[in-house]
């Protein structure tokens, strides 16, 4: 596993992004372990030819030739496990990419529970995984019927291993006590070596070489690539930079072969580029930036901007072109990932602790406010993804992270997306003008405040560079563009979703009008809103836009009552649907707020309570009452593209901070006790209540062991009891009767054991079948309650588990209650069943038997109980392991990956 999380780290995010999580969780928890567990029959595969040569020899001394019939026996029975073991080979191939499916999609929707509670997904989540869960069970029952026939090969095969070694001798040299027993206690050795062991080693290997052949496919994919930097460079340089994300030159002319290699014999050897290309990202990009300068990149939505930093930082390999500079970078990403620790471990990443530096950064990122409410300080530990944090508190902590590095160039991708227009004044002019003063800087952002104070500007558009130079020559070369969004109103004071909608649009526009003349502003407004281009319009921020679409709810008069609950933005006589908002259009963003110790009385406005309570189904009457009947109405006709965010923001505090009550129909408790937290005891092993759950979910199992038990009832009430009243005949003394075995009699007791033993052989091998598919049945009903519980769980529960732990449940754990459950409980069956009746049956006759096995039962009880309590902390360290393991593919993966690269450490994990 530590080499896995190692080579993680080291992979290239254009081959990470083609790795699905559900893969990554299978490679690194199931495979991994079923190569640990198979290495124990290892070396079976040379000690089973030599024990097969002792005892044949051994078994020859007795029995002569006739102990080859017992080794035919014995090779019959391999053969057949062979070809059960090759029919089971596809089944498990089909199940296999089964699995990866269902684990990726439980994955995604785990990782994204918000998105999902806030869009009302869970049935539809729900009907998907369980349609997928139902083609994978089809396969299991399959896979499990092989492989109990595989596995009753050994239960039944000393049955018929002695009647064929025994029987032929018997027929021709007659019945001789000591050779029988003791041919037979030979044969069961030879039994275990050919039916147990040399099968499972040989399956093992079988196993282990596809393992180890994914493995090695995983270990072998590219990696991120170092790039040789001329430390002695202070400027950064692209000169004429092209690149792309798609496939490389190698991966390229392998398909180019494999298709050559597919195509029909006919055609034309030149003809395989047809469908093969490469679509650059970034087209001839060259910049020139002196140390201590800062460049503001802005373009339209997917034009390049973060793949230019990417491209800076190493990870997007350049086609063509040369990048020059000194190597020494310091990244922010638009996500900012918090690793479970303190606030202070979360900024220094590694580094050491400079306390000057780190107090300065604090002060220039603003954290001083939030340090100061928090119980201990920048020492506050955080869960995973930081969900003691607001988003605005996040993004202030990956600045800070970033800021703190001492490096020579600065990348920040978009840092002030989450903050508020005051902080964000604060930040950009006491840490990225003052602070970074004398470092070279990388921003992207769209505000026009920003591209004013940088010293050079980029405008990228469809990858390609539409302007490069300063804001001064911007405005000379550009003036269309500059005076369509200089003419708009608080452009800046727009939230960044509708803000880069705008860009996005202008720059479309420009692009395609260049030749058309100058437009001024304000015929630009009048275009914008004019109602033959509604279908290219963009409202990105929903709860923005709960106020364009009250138009739908009837009347277009103006509000004439402005309550605190719009914001303080005043309604609009008549609405329009548009992209530039007026002036009274504005979205004005709430100054940040501390959230750790207060409740929603500190959001400045009750429109986001309204929007918690549209989405959890709350049930606080006096909020309710608040909020008045006309933002109701225009809330219930909103669209949810983007109330995750406000919900991943808010909704987290849910369980400590809100007075609502969320009703759900779903037992916490024994959610809790299904993803037990890092805070609850581990030495609680699994109750019977358990089991007895278990045992219950399937009706039939409860119906058939009903009447079992009612059939045992029935015979033990047939049993003659002596009543008190009945006299009792006097005993007699034992009569001794001489038994005389003659040839024929023996050929009759031969005969009567040979029909007896193949009649059991016969039962046994079917009596299993309705044990698996009835436990694969219950596993099934236990998986849908598993999801159910998880999809519908208030998020309260939710955010005091941690990923892994919840993956854990639906990767390892079914994996072993599909697989192994069902034959560890048929043996568990067959062995007490065994046990039980050696026991009373030498007990009949020497009772001092049952006084031994007193103490050895308790014995076993408590050997049972310290194997319970320390294979639980073993299941929480794996667990947590699991944590760690998951967290590399969860959506802050690239985040976290391209974290590492920027600061070239690995060690922490």
């Amino acid at each position: 596993p530590v080499q896995f999380l190692l080579n993680t780290l080291k992979l290239s995010s254009r081959v990470l992004d083609k790795i699905s999580t559900g893969q990554l969780v299978s490679l690194m928890s199931a495979h991994l372990n079923k190569l640990d567990e198979s290495l124990g029959l290892a070396h079976f595969v040379w000690i089973t030819p030599l024990q097969c040569i002792l005892c044949v020899g051994l078994i020859w001394e007795l029995i002569e030739v006739n102990g080859f019939c017992a080794l035919a026996a014995l090779t019959l029975l391999g053969i057949i496990q062979a070809w059960l073991s090759q029919k089971m080979g596809p089944h498990r191939v089909k199940r296999a990419g089964l699995i990866n499916r269902r684990l990726a999609l439980t994955s995604e929707i785990v990782e994204n529970i918000h998105s999902v509670k806030a869009y009302g997904w869970e049935d539809i989540m729900e009907t998907i995984i369980k349609n997928i869960r139902q083609d994978e069970v089809t396969l299991t029952r399959k896979i499990g019927s092989l492989r109990y026939f595989y596995s009753a090969a050994y239960f039944f095969s000393a049955i018929l291993v002695i009647v064929s070694a025994i029987v032929p001798h018997a027929l021709s040299k007659g019945i001789i006590l000591r050779r029988i027993f003791t041919t037979a206690s030979y044969c069961m050795v030879l039994r275990m070596t050919l039916t147990r062991q040399l099968p499972g080693s040989i399956q093992m290997w079988y196993d282990t070489l596809a393992l180890v052949k994914k493995i090695e496919e995983f270990l072998m994919k590219e990696e991120y690539r170092v790039l040789e930097y001329n430390l002695t460079t202070t400027e950064l340089e692209l000169v004429n930079v092209s690149a792309s994300w798609d496939e490389g030159i190698g991966e390229l002319f392998e398909k180019i072969q494999q298709e050559n290699k597919s195509r029909p014999p006919h055609s034309d050897p030149g003809m395989f580029f047809t469908n093969l290309y490469v679509t650059p990202v970034l087209r001839n990009i060259s910049l020139y930036l002196e140390k201590g300068h800062m460049l503001a990149v802005a373009g339209s939505t997917g034009s390049g901007k973060s793949s230019l930093l990417m491209m800076i930082l190493g990870e997007l390999v350049p086609s063509e072109g040369k990048i020059r500079h000194s190597g020494r970078i310091s990244f922010s990403p638009q996500t900012s990932w918090i690793m479970p620790g303190t606030i202070r471990d979360n900024i220094l990443f590694g580094l050491t602790y400079d306390e000057y530096r780190y107090t300065s950064v604090i002060k220039a990122c603003q954290l001083e406010e939030d340090f100061a409410e928090f119980p201990e300080k920048d020492k506050t530990h955080l869960v995973e993804g930081g969900v003691t944090l607001s988003g605005g508190q996040r993004a202030r902590v990956g600045l800070a992270r970033a800021v703190y590095k001492d490096a020579d160039l600065y990348l920040l991708d978009a840092p002030f997306t989450h903050l508020d227009i005051v902080t964000e004044k604060e930040i950009f002019e006491k840490c990225v003008c003052k602070l970074m003063a004398s470092k070279t800087r990388i921003v992207v952002t769209s505000k026009l405040d920003h591209l004013k104070r940088a010293d050079k500007i980029l405008l990228l558009h469809n990858g390609d560079c539409y302007f490069y130079g300063t804001f001064s020559e911007l405005q000379a070369k550009r003036p269309d563009f500059s005076a369509l969004l200089l003419g708009l109103e608080a452009y800046d004071n727009i939230n960044a979703e509708r803000r880069s909608s705008i860009l996005t649009e202008t720059l479309r526009r420009v692009s395609i009008d260049e030749t058309a003349g100058f437009r001024g502003p304000e015929n630009l407004r009048q275009s914008f809103r004019h109602p033959e281009k509604r279908k290219q319009s963009l409202i990105l921020n929903p709860l923005a836009a709960a106020r364009k679409f009250s138009i739908l709810s009837g009347s277009n008069q103006p509000n004439p009552q402005n309550t605190p609950m719009e914001d303080g933005i005043r309604d609009l006589n008549e609405r329009r649907f548009s992209v530039v908002p007026e002036d009274d259009q504005v979205e004005e963003v709430l100054p940040r707020s501390n959230m750790f110790h207060h409740g929603f009385h500190h959001l400045n406005g009750q429109r986001r309570q309204s929007v918690l309570a549209f989405i959890t189904n709350a049930q606080g009457q006096e909020r309710r009452e608040q909020v008045q009947s006309s933002f109701r109405k225009k809330l219930s006709i909103t669209p949810q593209c983007d109330l995750a965010s406000e919900l991943d923001i808010y909704a987290r505090r849910l369980s400590k901070d809100s007075v609502y009550d969320i009703s759900e129909d779903v037992d916490e408790q024994d959610m809790e006790q299904a993803f037990a937290d890092e805070n609850e005891t581990v030495f609680e092993t699994t109750s019977w209540s358990t089991y007895l759950r278990y045992v219950t979910t399937n009706r039939s199992l409860v119906y058939v062991m009903g009447g079992l038990l009612v059939g045992l009832k029935k015979i033990l009430a047939n049993c003659p009891v002596p009543q008190k009243g009945e006299a009792v005949l006097p005993s007699r003394p034992p009569v001794h009767l001489a038994v005389i075995v003659t040839p024929t009699s023996a050929y009759y007791i031969i005969y009567i054991y040979v029909a007896t033993s193949e009649s059991v052989l016969a039962l046994g091998f079917f009596r299993g079948l309705p044990l698996v598919h009835t436990l694969l049945t219950v596993s099934k009903r236990l998986h849908e309650q598993m999801l159910s519980a998880v999809l519908r769980a208030p998020m309260a529960v939710l955010n005091t588990m941690k990923t892994g732990r919840i993956m854990n449940r639906f990767t390892k754990d079914m994996a072993t209650i599909d697989d192994m459950l069902p034959l560890v409980l048929f043996d568990l069956i067959q062995l007490t069943l065994i046990v039980t009746g050696a026991i009373f049956t030498v007990s009949i006759i020497r009772p001092y038997i049952f006084i031994a096995a007193i103490p050895l039962a308790i014995i076993f009880v408590m050997l049972r109980k310290y194997f319970l309590r320390t294979g639980q902390q073993l299941k929480l360290l794996e667990a947590e392991g699991g944590f760690h393991r998951v967290l590399f593919k969860s959506n802050y993966c690239v985040t976290i990956y391209l974290d590492n690269v920027s600061f070239g450490i690995s060690g922490p994990y």
